[in-house]
């Protein structure tokens, strides 16, 4: 079933842990806004709930925006672009005319069970509902962290014996009629002091230079003179068309 309750947030914290490394929390842009998914935008979230274990078995999560022009041109900043817009457009008053996702997150022990198709279905119905459409989607390669050094233009490219994309979440959304518009090179930035990246990855960084982090799409660069580790996170502009 699905679940639009107001506090639903706390009541999946445990799927929203189990999707991301420790380091994907510590977004500065996307911690100021998310917020604003449950304050403003509640009416745009939802989840699976099954009766029979009384948990949540998937998320999905949304929110309305206003973009006129042409969706090729969907800036580079991604779904931290997105929520920013939508925030602001919202305190002036704009009127949306199209949905977008924040993210789909289903429970690991369920993920053949085809709630990511049922989830991606219920966000388009959730556009529909509000009158908004298309549904754009800055979606994050599920695999394409064990191929940090593989250029995320290489890494679209690569396909299955049938033609279709390597990558699950890809295959997904393209079954689902979905449209890869562009990469949107820098979606998500996470930036820190190496204090912070060795706590949330147990890793050491003795010299200056691109790491591989667990459950990084891309290498994390270290700068010991700066004291900064930067993560900057590509993911790819994905447009399904709303009908009535």
């Amino acid at each position: 079933m699905t679940d639009k309750e107001p506090d639903f947030h706390r009541k999946t914290v445990h799927l929203i842990n189990s999707a991301f490394p420790d380091f994907a929390f510590h977004g500065a842009v996307i911690n100021k806004y998310w917020r604003n998914l449950y304050e403003r935008f509640a009416d745009y979230q939802f989840g699976l709930f099954d009766t029979e274990s009384n948990e949540y078995l998937a998320l999905g999560n949304s929110f309305p925006l206003f973009w006129n022009r042409p969706l090729e041109e969907l800036p580079d900043g991604g779904i931290e672009w997105a929520l920013v817009s939508s925030v602001e457009q919202n305190d002036h008053g704009t009127q949306p005319n199209l949905l977008c996702a924040f993210q789909i997150i289903t429970s690991p022990n369920m993920r053949r069970a085809g709630l990511s198709y049922k989830a991606v279905e219920i966000m388009i119905d959730v556009a529909r509902e509000h009158g908004l459409g298309p549904l754009i989607a800055p979606v994050r390669p599920n695999r394409k962290s064990e191929h940090p050094r593989t250029s995320m233009e290489d890494y679209l490219a690569w396909k299955r014996n049938d033609g279709l994309p390597f990558d699950d979440w890809l295959r997904v959304h393209l079954r689902l009629g979905g449209r890869f518009i562009r990469i949107c090179p820098r979606s998500f930035i996470v930036e820190n002091s190496i204090a912070k990246w060795r706590e949330w990855t147990g890793m050491e960084f003795p010299a200056s230079g691109d790491y591989l982090v667990p459950g990084a799409l891309v290498p994390v660069t270290i700068n010991l003179e700066s004291d900064r580790g930067t993560y900057v996170e590509p993911n790819v502009w994905t447009v399904h068309e709303v009908r009535e």
